[in-house]
C-alpha cells in the first residue's frame, strides 16, 4: 500500500474479501471500522472495486487430439462475477511434462539496470504469509512486482497446473514499476497438482494465444515464475 496507515494496515487480500462479503459480521465491522479512519485502505478498497476479484469456476471443455501424440487446445472464454474482463482457460488433453519443472525461469531476472522480481503472498483462513512454498485447496493469492521505478510495463498472469492453462487477472493499465507493487485483483488455487505462477512482461500487451505446451522451452526473457507445491486438504 502507498502511503502511510494511521493503525495497523489491511492486507490487500483482507480488503478483498470484505469487498467479496466473504468476512464473518463481527470481522468486516472491524474492517467499516478501520477504514472509517483509514484514507490510505479506503483507497485500496476503491482499487479493487475498480479492478475486480477472483478467478471463478469455468467449465472446462476437452477436445479429442488430432492424432496420437498431439496436443489439443480448448479455448473458453467467460465473464466472471465481479471481474473486469473476460478470463481465457486452455485445457490441455495430456498435460505437463514433469520434466518442464527443470526449466522454469527464475523468481528474479536482471532488468534495465534493476531487477524484476514476482512475490507471492497467501491468505489461509486469515493467516497471512509471504513467500508462501506451498498451498492448500481455498488459498487466496496476491502477487506483488519489483522493478526498476519510472519503468512502466505490460504484463499477464499465467497459472499452469495440472493439464491446465489460465490467466487469472485482468492485466487492465500498464503496471508502474517499484518496490514490490501489487497487481490488481488476486485469485484462488486449489486441486492437488503443483502450480507454476509466471509473470510475463513485454513492450507490447502478451499475446496470450502464444501460450501452449511449449511455452516453458521457450519462455519469454523477461519472465519471472514460483512454483508451489499442493498440500493435502484437511
Amino acid at each position: 500500500m502507498n502511503g502511510e496507515c494511521k493503525s495497523q494496515a489491511l492486507s490487500w487480500l483482507r480488503l478483498e474479501m470484505y469487498h467479496l462479503q466473504e468476512l464473518s459480521g463481527a470481522e468486516a465491522g472491524r474492517v467499516e471500522n478501520h477504514l472509517e479512519d483509514c484514507e490510505v485502505c479506503r483507497s485500496c478498497l476503491e482499487q479493487i472495486k475498480q479492478a475486480g476479484a477472483e478467478l471463478k469456476p469455468l467449465p472446462r471443455i476437452q477436445l479429442e487430439p488430432q492424432r496420437p501424440g498431439w496436443f489439443s487446445l480448448a479455448w473458453i472464454t467467460a465473464t466472471a462475477s465481479l471481474a473486469a474482463a473476460a478470463i481465457l482457460l486452455i485445457v490441455l488433453k495430456f498435460g505437463w511434462p514433469d520434466q518442464l519443472a527443470g526449466k522454469l525461469p527464475p523468481q528474479k531476472i536482471a532488468y534495465k539496470g534493476g531487477e524484476l522480481t514476482i512475490s507471492l503472498v497467501r491468505d489461509r483462513m486469515g493467516v497471512i504469509k509471504h513467500e508462501p512454498e506451498a498451498f492448500m485447496t481455498g488459498d487466496r493469492f496476491k502477487v506483488l512486482v519489483t522493478c526498476p521505478p519510472g519503468e512502466e510495463l505490460y504484463w499477464d498472469l499465467v497459472v499452469l497446473q495440472g493439464d491446465e492453462i489460465f490467466f487469472p487477472l485482468n492485466p487492465g493499465a500498464v503496471l508502474s514499476c517499484g518496490n514490490r507493487v501489487g497487481l490488481p485483483g488476486a485469485f484462488k488455487l486449489s486441486g492437488q497438482a503443483e502450480a507454476i505462477i509466471c509473470l510475463v512482461t513485454s513492450p507490447q500487451v502478451p499475446d496470450r494465444t502464444s501460450i501452449s505446451r511449449d511455452w516453458l522451452e521457450s519462455v519469454p526473457a523477461d519472465t519471472v515464475c514460483r512454483q508451489l507445491r499442493s498440500l493435502p486438504d484437511r
